[in-house]
């Protein structure tokens, strides 16, 4: 009795190794909304000072601080790479503040810019939810105190079946899907700054 069950383990735990090691391919979809767009121009004859605050997660996901900054550090590489700022700073300070007022007047996101003596500040807000994964990005301009660009960004996932199967049996964790996913939300996120669908 005990071999078999030996041996139960010892197949369950290969299982799980090679299904672990199996990344079946998916569909994915991306969706831009523009809410506000002011035509701006981000380049100057002096360059502007922009600031990236780090990348704010909904209250209600658990999230590793480690992934934060390295979802925080593709979205200034993208914006470089696009030409869409010509310098990017990312800024370590947080404040809770910054995620309360996120979807309102931002006053004090704004406060904190102009002490930081930045012209610009990115903020982006990750809303994950059953079938898709949201970025929200506002761009402030912190001498004239308005928001010249709010969307959002949402990347739609089709799972493959047997990735749904391995969710259902806890053998593939659905918070994986964060960072599976980042890449592809990264790129509909600068798509969307750059005029969308």
């Amino acid at each position: 009795m005990r071999k078999i069950a030996l041996c139960f383990i010892a197949t369950l735990f290969l299982s799980c190794s090679v299904l672990e090691q199996y990344k079946p391919q998916e569909k994915v979809k991306c969706k831009t909304t523009e809410y506000i767009a002011v035509e701006t121009s981000f380049s100057s004859a002096r360059v502007p000072r922009t600031g990236l605050f780090p990348v704010i997660f909904d209250q209600n996901l658990r999230v590793d601080p480690g992934f934060g900054k390295v979802l925080t550090s593709k979205l200034a590489q993208a914006l470089l790479q696009e030409n869409i700022f010509p310098a990017v700073e990312t800024i370590e300070r947080w404040e809770p503040v910054i995620r309360d007022e996120f979807f309102s007047a931002n006053h004090v996101t704004l406060k904190l810019a102009r002490e930081l003596d930045l012209d610009y500040i990115l903020i982006f807000y990750y809303k994950a939810e059953s079938n898709r994964e949201t970025i929200y990005t506002k761009i402030l301009d912190a001498r004239k105190n308005i928001t010249v660009f709010y969307g959002s960004a949402s990347v739609f996932l089709k799972p493959h079946w047997l990735k749904l199967a391995m969710e259902d049996l806890n053998l593939y964790e659905q918070d994986l899907r964060l960072k599976e996913y980042s890449d592809s939300l990264v790129n509909c996120v600068v798509r969307g700054i750059l005029g969308g669908d």
